[in-house]
């Protein structure tokens, strides 16, 4: 369960809304709430993902913090999935993988919900072969630029790719 604690450290409120939600906590240690990626918060709203379902396709919901409802919900679309960035400025900002090997892109929601305006388009090719390989991973999206990076080193003896940046 995901709730919402007042400044004195009381219940607010529960998130509840169809579905199974990806917070992905816990890769870290114990005390690192910052490696929950997956979510975001802004003002009363909070973001998670739903769990994908079949190679993909899962949706990105904005609850009510006070409430703890669900205000609007948003499909990444097929095969394709739905990661938040940030959310800041009236805008929820987040990363949509591309389905197979084609190219994921940042995309932006204002905050009241609504069709997605995308903010970069990611190459094609072989860079989105690469993208693709990102499985666990940490996201960034700066001035611009998107940053993405592996959380773990597999030490196996191949070619590990260890971070992507793409900019305009």
């Amino acid at each position: 369960a995901v709730i919402a604690l007042t400044g004195d450290g009381k219940k607010r409120s529960s998130m509840a809304a169809e579905g199974s939600f990806e917070v992905n906590c816990g890769g870290g240690s114990i005390d690192d709430l910052q490696a929950c990626g997956d979510s975001a918060v802004d003002g009363d709203t909070l973001y998670l993902t739903t769990a994908a379902k079949g190679g993909g396709n899962n949706e990105i919901v904005a609850f009510d913090l006070g409430t703890g409802k669900a205000k609007w919900r948003q499909a990444a679309g097929d095969k394709r999935s739905l990661r938040p960035l940030k959310a800041a400025n009236g805008q929820l900002t987040a990363y949509r993988t591309g389905a197979l090997d084609e190219p994921g892109e940042i995309v932006s929601f204002p905050v009241a919900g609504g069709a997605p305006k995308t903010l970069l388009r990611l190459p094609s090719g072989p860079a989105a072969k690469i993208e693709g390989s990102f499985l666990f991973s940490r996201s960034s999206f700066e001035d611009g630029r998107f940053f993405l990076s592996v959380t773990n080193l597999n030490g196996d003896g191949t070619d590990e790719k260890l971070l992507m940046a793409f900019g305009k």
